[in-house]
């Protein structure tokens, strides 16, 4: 999953620097490696609709078509198994009922061993989420899609949120920064 968090966050990197062709190529490449990165696309045209100027629809477009360049081979001969086979994606479906208490219990865990005490700076990362609209959503957009297999696999050690973990750690950032410059919470 380092590889597919690679291809994800320079797809993302290469397309806010204008880069859509390059983006859409890593973009594809990280569908590639796990079709489970499709879940942190909807960043693209979340880009897009938060942008002050108009969007740019055909800067998108061209995204997607050098991602479908990369990717179509592989889904044309690969589709059915994808979406059907053994782990497939529509097939997840009705591998377990949605247990809430098991995907709690299972991500916070997987969370705490990857940060420890750092996510208590998500408490005051939430205190910025006003001056910082357009991160929130575009974090939302790329975190909230993986909930449904999160809830669909709660007994996986939820690795594929890799990609994820960009926008986590802004959130961490920003709550120390804010905490900063509070005089009575710096100590902290």
């Amino acid at each position: 999953y380092m590889l597919q968090t690679l291809c994800v966050t320079s797809a993302m990197l290469w397309y806010v620097c204008d880069r859509p062709w390059l983006s859409g190529i890593a973009a594809g490449l990280g569908l590639l490696v796990s079709p489970l990165s499709c879940f942190a696309y909807l960043f693209f045209p979340t880009y897009e609709l938060t942008r002050k100027e108009a969007p740019r629809w055909r800067t998108f477009a061209a995204m997607v078509i050098a991602g479908s360049i990369v990717y179509l081979p592989y889904l044309i001969f690969f589709g059915h198994e994808l979406f059907y086979g053994r782990r497939g994606l529509l097939k997840v479906s009705g591998f377990s009922p949605i247990n809430v208490g098991a995907f709690v219990a299972n991500f916070f865990k997987y969370q705490f061993k990857h940060y420890t005490a750092l996510l208590l700076l998500l408490i005051p990362g939430c205190f910025v989420v006003r001056g910082h609209r357009r991160l929130a959503w575009l974090s939302a957009m790329t975190v909230l899609p993986h909930i449904y297999i999160v809830l669909k696999l709660p007994l996986e050690d939820n690795t594929f949120l890799l990609s994820t973990d960009f926008f986590v750690v802004l959130w961490m950032v920003l709550g120390m920064r804010w905490l900063l410059e509070q005089s009575k919470w710096r100590p902290v």
